[in-house]
């Protein structure tokens, strides 16, 4: 740590003016030379003694473990304001500029209460809303001879059409949010959704059953939903609300594979797509009640969509290979479903059964999964991907082998319970086979969804994070409508052994392009408002913030007034991390 003491003296009448100042210390730390404390001068005033150091959260100054004497007070290098202590204990300070700070000697690494309500809440609409659109995903293909029209290729695009819609809109509905508000936007679009459901339930043809479906795309509310979570929390915590977003999508998953085959059993098809606008409404409930309104402010870059980025971010090295991991990985995930209902019966499972065969193997791929992303943690992130994408090489053979030794085709007059294959596939070893597969499948499947959305959270540029989402939400539901209608199409064309030998090929293509794959340090990003300061001073703190070395990377937002700065997390304590913290 560096001080310096200085009165000034000066002929000029501005320097004349400090003679008569009280005495003022500035005060700097230094790692490796660099300076890396920022915008904090100590001016020799009595107050309280702050002898765990102190924080600025408005600029990034940052004092760590450094005992300042009672005789010395700090100072807003933003607005020149004191610092005073708030608090019989002094264990906060306010700044006129920021409003209420805190001391610290770290960055908290715990949810605050209403960011653990409001991402709970936003996790849990987005668990419902998913939950719905997957909910027909097991059975469909089963019951898709009680609509009129059915044949292999419109079922499979009533299954995926939702995917179209969803793909087309994020960006509108995005854009949408960022000036009417993300609330209402939502809300819209889960209202659509409950609309949609009600038209697929009242369908009696399967044309109707595509309407309903696209209808249910059309509320594409995903991209604004991580907006809005992203609003609701610190930046921080960015990446971890990410990642639990992408766990509610996997739970749904999960629930709906459960859930939809045991309502089924005792109910009719058209009975899920009531429970489906059911559920919408009950998001909308959530919605109002339960999620916080975001605080008042302008457009921000990390939360909303910035059409200007977004060729950049298509071509971005690593953005790229993830969009196209999760659109390939939805492909697989509709493409498969449309196949493995009509597999588990050839193999001698009726359809009221299927429910505990998914659950058996959803149970087995969440408690294997878990070595997969504890080796993630370790920095073994691409190898696991690479791992994960190799597995559902391997799925696809051990699901379709029953299908190639007996010549299985779609049969939509299939009877509930009666087989479209010969008797030869109702052996043990058949049975065990597909079983197999399915719980390969769950265990990338999982892996795949937790990790995805995280490693978007950190790959993304500064100021350009809501984008990222928009594109990779668009290439996830893309993905879903090509699974289901490419499916359908191969199916109907070629039979469900052809579909299990082209899916592999298309896990290969996706698994050479992980090769490049690189995976990102673990950082925080943090936007810091600027707005009162002069063009001279922006460059200084642009200048200190670049040289510091833990500080990965620095932004400037002019239309918002503000910087972006990306910054290690974990970093040491005397390490320049600090100094936008």
């Amino acid at each position: 740590m560096i001080t310096r003491e200085s009165r000034g003296s000066s002929t000029s009448m501005f320097f004349r003016l400090w003679v008569r100042a009280p005495r003022m210390r500035m005060l700097s730390m230094r790692h490796q030379g660099v300076p890396i404390l920022v915008g904090l001068t100590i001016r020799e005033l009595h107050g309280p003694p702050y002898s765990n150091g102190c924080r600025c959260r408005y600029h990034g100054g940052f004092l760590k473990r450094v005992s300042l004497p009672v005789s010395w007070r700090l100072r807003c290098f933003v607005c020149s304001g004191s610092l005073a202590a708030r608090g019989h204990d002094h264990s906060g300070v306010s700044c006129p500029c920021s409003g209420s700070l805190r001391l610290s000697t770290s960055v908290s690494t715990r949810l605050l209460p209403r960011e653990r309500r409001a991402i709970g809440s936003i996790a849990l609409i987005y668990l419902v809303r998913m939950f719905g659109l997957f909910l027909i995903l097991p059975v469909f293909s089963l019951h898709a001879g009680e609509y009129t029209g059915a044949t292999a290729l419109l079922t499979g695009l009533a299954i995926g059409i939702y995917g179209l819609l969803q793909a087309l809109l994020q960006i509108p509905f995005g854009l949408a949010s960022d000036r009417f508000g993300r609330k209402p936007v939502i809300a819209i679009g889960l209202l659509i959704m409950a609309v949609g459901s009600a038209v697929a339930a009242l369908a009696d043809s399967i044309w109707m059953v595509i309407l309903g479906r696209a209808l249910q795309g059309a509320g594409a509310v995903a991209s604004v939903l991580m907006a809005l979570a992203a609003d609701l929390s610190r930046d921080e915590h960015r990446t971890r609300v990410m990642a639990i977003l992408g766990v509610s999508i996997g739970a749904a998953f999960i629930l709906a594979l459960i859930v939809g085959p045991a309502l089924i059993a005792w109910t009719s098809i058209d009975s899920l797509f009531w429970v489906m606008s059911l559920l919408s409404l009950l998001a909308f409930a959530l919605l109002l009640f339960a999620v916080p309104d975001p605080a008042a402010g302008g457009f921000r870059r990390d939360t909303g969509v910035h059409l200007g980025s977004i060729g950049e971010l298509l071509r971005h090295p690593q953005l790229w290979r993830l969009d196209l991991s999760i659109f390939v990985l939805h492909i697989l995930i509709t493409a498969t479903f449309l196949a493995v209902p009509l597999t588990l019966r050839a193999v001698g499972i009726t359809n009221s059964e299927h429910v505990w065969v998914y659950l058996g193997a959803a149970l087995a791929g969440l408690l294997l999964m878990v070595p997969l992303l504890r080796r993630a943690e370790r920095g073994r992130v691409r190898q696991v991907l690479m791992l994960c994408v190799l597995g559902l090489v391997v799925v696809q053979p051990l699901l379709g082998w029953p299908a190639a030794v007996s010549g299985a085709s779609f049969d939509v007059q299939a009877a509930n319970g009666s087989t479209a294959m010969n008797a030869s596939a109702h052996d043990t070893l058949a049975l065990s086979v597909v079983l197999a597969g399915i719980v390969l499948f769950f265990i990338c499947l999982n892996a795949l969804e937790a990790l995805l959305p995280s490693l978007v959270s950190r790959q993304a540029p500064t100021g350009s994070r809501g984008t990222a989402f928009g594109i990779y939400s668009a290439s996830q539901f893309l993905g879903a409508f090509l699974g289901g209608v490419g499916a359908g199409l191969v199916v109907d064309r070629q039979g469900i052994a052809a579909l299990h030998l082209l899916l592999p090929v298309l896990c290969l293509l996706w698994l050479f392009t992980l090769r490049g794959f690189e995976a990102p340090p673990r950082s925080t990003t943090e936007r810091r408002s600027v707005d009162r300061l002069d063009a001279a001073g922006l460059a200084l703190l642009l200048e200190e913030l670049r040289g510091a070395p833990d500080v990965l990377e620095v932004t400037p937002a002019p239309d918002e007034n503000a910087i972006y700065v990306r910054r290690l997390r974990n970093a040491p304590a005397d390490s320049a991390a600090d100094a936008v913290n």
